[in-house]
């Protein structure tokens, strides 16, 4: 689980930068309201098979340490 008072905003399909030489898991980053988010992909990171379907996903900001992230 997530502490709720760490979560930021909850977001629909962004436009994720790469990073390059960043982790498999490290999806990229984003610009949220003037401040970078680095996105993380959860399902690489606990070793998940990618989605199947083409849907757009949606992620989760928490502020962890005063840094953001979209898991």
């Amino acid at each position: 689980g997530i502490p709720v008072l760490t979560v930021q905003d909850v977001l629909g399909p962004q436009r994720i930068t790469r990073i390059p030489l960043s982790p498999p898991e490290v999806a990229g980053s984003l610009n949220l309201r003037g401040r970078i988010v680095t996105a993380i992909d959860v399902r690489k990171r606990l070793g998940l098979r990618d989605r199947e379907d083409d849907e757009p996903g949606m992620s989760i900001v928490v502020d962890e340490g005063g840094e953001l992230y979209s898991l």
